[in-house]
């Protein structure tokens, strides 16, 4: 029996509060996840639309589209799925309105129209990039949120760049729009019925442009087929605006926008962001002015307008706000330079600008060295090393004081031991452990990050005053140069680079924020303390440097081709960023190979599940098109043909014993879980509330249940067991996650082969054995602090146990056999990458019950230092 979405009452795990909109393509309710606690919009076809194919078909299509989508301009999707037979589509409230409804309050001013324009190509880059065209933009799929941001919506006529080509036809139009796109917003090739790409969408949004310049459409007509002629045989009218002026460079984007030839348009949508940047409504600026103009008409309107610039320039301080004036600065200011400042081959971790000026200190993994801290003047090729080996750099102090951070000696221990010494030589001397981060203030005061099991992360200064605690990792933070803010970066799922910046006063206040961007790496305050400098990637995983005023303003600083990482600036306003490749790399043997050999497939390659006998792998990607969410594969091995194929979005957590099904965290910030087949079949969705943060997740043998931790709202990792076998309608209370254990663990390893032990491990790195119905514990005496169970034999009667050497000393991990009737560990070899270079420690190792074949992943940087002069 199909179920309804009906106000007050439940609608899967959403309660519905109230109708939002309808139309013939869908039904939008108000809703309340009741796992998360959170508002959003629940959209359902029509109960006269589930029989029709052709509608149904277009739904599932805007789900596919827009699930696969996560930017700050498109609209967020947080969930998909059936409910009773009916298709449901599960997306962020907005507050605000659409652009439609914007237009009719007449023409809009140009500055709002660039913003709009800038908003909407960046979001068309990120889309363009996942391989979809929306084909149906117009101002009606455009929402703007009470904020100003620009959101795109309706994604149920994209397809994927990858779809076969369509009849081709004269108009293929409908009324509505709802076969191909809309009339008077598609391009020529989509009125011609030939095929829909990026440029199409180009094309549409300098209709939109027009339309919001001047209040009428690009292309009139009474009817579609009138404005479909249009399109193809009239160009926009020129048009000028009463009391207002309207930028030329603004129009000559809008009509290149507006070409016939998708050849003469712009070819990507970044191509246009560029352009809108170098448009500007403070100069430059001049009526469009339709008609034939005598040279005195001409002559005239020049002068006028000569002493209008005039004007602006002599009062803009007065009537501008400081901000905008120094926008106009920045515009004329000359090209930024920069020029390499170190030599060795290796990962740069941390750097500062030494008290003077003169010199840097950094601390850098070069060659197959482990860390350092590395003293060096500038324009120099000559290093010299000021901390032991093992080693990381926090920050230099005035009178050039070095924090360093060094591993503790115990490995159940959390964070580094922070040290402070002197450039000038003295002894390095202990101050504070399980310190993650640290920064000087500047009068020399100390401002530390810790991490605590019952609070989480907290910012300290003196160490030991928390001035923000939080339950989501906080990182790098800095005093500003005048000493009266701090600034952190938030990332709100932990091990994920995406994450925003925060700026606080020194009461913990919180005065100013950034977007959430997609990766952010690095911070430093501009000398007058007036603003944040930062580096993050918006639409993809290529760092630039924007900044954030103390007024919560947020503008782009200075990026190229290549990702940067800010570290420091100077009281010249010198810039010092790194630069470099950064890629996760998979290495592994496989049954029959004598020798290791690399398993990458793009830059990000992680392992997350190896099957029992070695055939199929299940693994992560964070890069790919567009880089910009996580992705689950699974690759078969052992066979001439090996080549992955993507199973779906999310974080991929295990893979079933038949090798049938996926689970997968589907969304951020990965609380939840969902069987995805890797072959035919639907997904489907496992109950539970949504936690925190979800650990390791493991197939009992039997493929009937799964062990995973997970952490709760109190910020403890517990055990839990859950059954995988129910269908949808078959699933009750006892298909809920099943707590194991108060006892704060994680789950380290697979459950043993006969069901009967979880392997996990406390939050001091103790080893244990779980009974997975009582929750009792039984300790493995001969294993150590830190020593990693990670698989058991077939035979059930030993485990294969990782043991990691000196943190930040050693890369490789060595592999151990652990008999557990006599607790004897038999050593089986190292496992060490081939390339040691600018390597991090082994991580992510998994190995078959066999312990002959096995796979990891390493992390990699290879960084090199620039000094840039001139960045405004």
């Amino acid at each position: 029996m199909r179920v309804a979405p009906t106000p007050g009452e439940r609608f899967g795990p959403y309660d519905i509060i109230g109708p939002l909109g309808a139309g013939g393509m869908g039904l939008v309710f108000r809703a309340r996840d009741t796992r998360l606690g959170r508002e959003v919009a629940l959209k359902t076809l029509p109960p006269e639309s589930l029989d029709d194919p052709a509608r149904l078909q277009r739904f599932e299509q805007e789900a596919r589209a827009a699930s696969a989508l996560n930017h700050p301009n498109v609209l967020a999707v947080f969930d998909v799925g059936r409910e009773g037979g009916t298709p449901f589509l599960v997306t962020e409230l907005l507050a605000g309105e659409t652009l439609r409804e914007r237009i009719k309050q007449g023409p809009m001013p140009t500055r709002k129209v660039i913003e709009l324009a800038m908003q909407v190509a960046h979001g068309l880059a990120a889309v363009h990039e996942k391989g979809i065209v929306h084909r149906d933009l117009k101002p009606d799929n455009l929402f703007i949120t009470r904020d100003g941001q620009a959101k795109i919506l309706d994604f149920g006529v994209a397809r994927s760049t990858e779809s076969a080509t369509p009849p081709t036809g004269t108009l293929p139009l409908t009324q509505s729009g709802a076969v191909m796109g809309t009339a008077g917003y598609m391009a020529p090739e989509q009125v011609r019925g030939r095929v829909a790409d990026a440029r199409s969408d180009i094309f549409a949004l300098g209709a939109i442009i027009y339309e919001c310049l001047t209040g009428k459409m690009a292309f009139p007509g009474e009817t579609p087929v009138e404005r479909g002629y249009a399109i193809l045989n009239a160009e926009p009218a020129e048009f000028s605006t009463p009391g207002t002026t309207t930028s030329p460079a603004l129009v000559r984007v809008m009509r290149r926008c507006l070409e016939k030839s998708p050849d003469q348009r712009f070819q990507h949508a970044r191509d246009l962001v560029f352009a809108l940047e170098a448009v500007t409504d403070v100069s430059g600026q001049s009526p469009i002015v339709t008609g034939p103009r005598s040279r005195a008409r001409v002559g005239l309107l020049s002068a006028l307008w000569v002493a209008v610039v005039l004007l602006v320039i002599a009062f803009v301080w007065m009537w501008q706000s400081r901000d905008e004036a120094l926008d106009a600065i920045r515009e004329g200011a000359a090209a930024p330079v920069s020029r390499r400042v170190s030599f060795r081959n290796g990962s740069i971790h941390n750097a500062r600008f030494t008290a003077d000026g003169r010199g840097l200190v950094y601390s850098a993994q070069f060659e197959e060295e482990p860390p350092r801290t590395y003293v060096a003047i500038l324009d120099s090729p000559e290093i010299r090393p000021v901390s032991a080996r093992g080693t990381t750099f926090f920050d230099v102090s005035p009178k050039d004081e070095i924090v360093t951070g060094a591993a503790p000696e115990l490995k159940g221990e959390a964070g580094y031991v922070l040290s402070k010494s002197s450039l000038n030589g003295s002894a390095s001397r202990p101050m504070y452990q399980s310190i993650n981060w640290a920064d000087f203030g500047p009068d020399g005061e100390l401002l530390v990050t810790r991490y605590y099991d019952d609070v989480g992360f907290a910012i300290e200064t003196p160490p030991g005053t928390r001035l923000v605690t939080s339950s989501e990792p906080l990182a790098m933070a800095r005093f500003s140069p005048n000493g009266k803010f701090i600034a952190y970066q938030r990332h709100p799922v932990r091990g994920d680079d995406r994450g925003s910046i925060e700026i606080i006063d020194r009461a913990g206040e919180l005065v100013a924020s950034s977007k959430q961007a997609w990766t952010l790496d690095g911070l430093a305050w501009a000398p007058d303390s007036s603003e944040v400098w930062f580096t993050a990637g918006y639409d993809n995983v290529s760092r630039q440097i924007f900044a954030l005023s103390l007024r919560g303003r947020e503008r782009r600083v200075f990026g190229g081709t290549n990702s940067l990482r800010i570290l420091d600036i100077d009281p010249r306003g010198r810039v010092l960023v790194s630069s470099g490749v950064t890629r996760s790399r998979m290495f592994g043997r496989l049954r029959g190979e004598s020798r290791e050999r690399s398993l990458s497939w793009l830059d990000g390659s992680m392992p997350i599940d190896l099957s029992r006998d070695g055939r199929a792998m299940l693994f992560l990607e964070g890069y790919g098109p567009g880089g910009t969410e996580v992705q689950t594969w699974f690759r078969p091995l052992g066979s001439d043909d090996d080549t992955p194929w993507m199973v779906s979005l999310g974080w991929g957590r295990a893979l079933s014993p038949d090798q049938k099904w996926a689970v997968v965290s589907p969304t951020p910030p990965f609380g939840t879980l969902r069987l995805v087949p890797i072959g035919p079949g639907e997904p489907r969705d496992l109950p539970g509330a949504g936690f925190k943060v979800i650990g390791n997740v493991r197939y009992f043998a039997d493929g009937q249940r799964i062990a995973f931790s997970a952490v709760g709202d109190d910020n403890k990792p517990r055990l839990y067991v859950q059954s995988v076998t129910a269908k949808r309608d078959e699933l009750d209370e006892n298909d809920e996650p099943m707590l194991v254990s108060e006892t704060p663990l994680y789950l380290v390893a697979p459950p043993s082969p006969n069901g009967e032990w979880l392997v996990a491990m406390t939050r001091e790195k103790k080893p244990l054995l779980i009974d997975p119905d009582t929750g009792e514990a039984k300790e493995l005496p001969g294993l150590l602090l830190g020593d990693h169970p990670i698989q058991w034999t077939a035979d059930g009667k030993a485990l294969w146990v990782s043991r990691n050497g000196k943190p930040m000393m050693s890369i490789s991990t060595q592999l151990l056999r652990y008999d557990l009737a006599t607790g004897k560990v038999t050593p089986n070899g190292f496992i060490e990458p081939p390339d040691l270079v600018g390597m991090s420690p082994v991580k992510q190792g998994i190995v078959a019950p066999d312990g002959e074949q096995y796979v990891y992943t390493v992390h990699q940087e290879l960084d090199e230092l620039f000094l840039l002069e001139g960045v405004r």
